[in-house]
């Protein structure tokens, strides 16, 4: 009886300290390892350009007359003028450094100077703006003109065969200075001449 009760005393030891887990019901520890999740840092997107300026606005206002304008050729020649009218192929024009009025052709014209004068209404046509230029442009006096031509021509035949007698190496020193003195004569004359002609011509 004694032995019986021996083997059942060891028996529960050896499942109690050896085997704690089949007493308790307990499950063995079968849990696979969990892999840690790895999450890649996302790089912040790049900063999208600015939009692009806006353009200015154009003035597309018409122009009023009479205006101030830098008008320049198809060649590159520029002008200082004031619009006083324009046609739908012309333009009624005022140079600013002798007051000349001219009709101005736009074909003429570079394509900057074409753009600017293309804001001016067309305020007559192309058979008025050459009139108005004709009508503002001062007629000289026929009588006048014709007498300060005929004395300019004169004068300079004068001053033309002087010259050449002056340059004859037989004159004395005194036909010299004669000859040099006529020569500086008949030169003022004929600047103070053509200087009469070009202010009776405006």
């Amino acid at each position: 009886m004694r032995g019986i009760l021996f083997l059942a005393l060891a028996a529960a030891f050896v499942a109690l300290f050896i085997y704690p887990g089949y007493l308790f019901n307990l499950k063995p520890n079968d849990e696979t390892p969990v892999t840690p999740v790895v999450v890649e840092k996302s790089e912040p997107p790049l900063p999208s350009a600015p939009p692009d300026p806006a353009p200015a606005p154009v003035d597309e206002s018409p122009m009023q007359y009479p205006a101030d304008l830098t008008v320049q050729s198809a060649n590159g020649v520029a002008m200082e003028a004031v619009i006083l009218g324009r046609g739908p192929t012309k333009i009624h024009a005022q140079r600013k450094s002798d007051d000349r009025h001219f009709a101005l052709n736009l074909g003429q014209l570079s394509a900057e100077s074409q753009q600017k004068v293309g804001r001016f209404p067309e305020s007559m046509t192309d058979e008025e703006v050459t009139q108005a230029v004709v009508e503002a442009t001062p007629r000289k006096a026929p009588a006048l003109a014709t007498f300060l031509d005929d004395q300019i021509k004169d004068k300079t035949e004068r001053l033309g065969k002087k010259t050449t007698e002056l340059a004859n190496p037989k004159l004395t020193t005194a036909q010299k200075q004669i000859l040099q003195h006529d020569i500086k004569v008949l030169e003022a004359e004929i600047f103070k001449l053509q200087q009469d002609l070009e202010t009776k011509s405006r």
